[in-house]
């Protein structure tokens, strides 16, 4: 089996931090960040609620989820819909959305 749906969709933590490449300190200047990226950049360090719609399989045999979720930005949230590697995310109580995460977070 290379998808499985998962009906009704599961409530889950997304590590937004997990799902990009970015490395810190590459690059010159990589530490030096000005205040108004600070103040109004995607925050990276974060966990956001989401739901996982399906499993698919990688051609490498690694198991991705379908996920929605949104990215708070200084400008309103972003609505994504995207593959997540399995270890950059978890299963969420559902009544749990935001604030401390369910006991266990990373």
């Amino acid at each position: 089996m290379l998808a499985r749906r998962i009906s009704p969709p599961r409530p889950v933590w997304i590590n937004v931090d997990a799902l990009v490449s970015y490395k810190r300190g590459r690059g010159p200047g990589a530490d030096t960040v000005p205040m108004v990226v600070h103040a109004h950049g995607v925050e990276l360090d974060r966990l956001v609620a989401g739901m996982q719609l399906a499993w698919l399989r990688s051609d490498r045999g690694q198991w991705l989820g379908v996920v929605t979720f949104s990215i708070p930005t200084a400008v309103g949230d972003l609505p994504v819909q995207q593959l997540v590697p399995s270890t950059a995310f978890r299963p969420r109580r559902p009544e749990t959305k935001r604030g401390a995460a369910d006991s266990g977070a990373s």
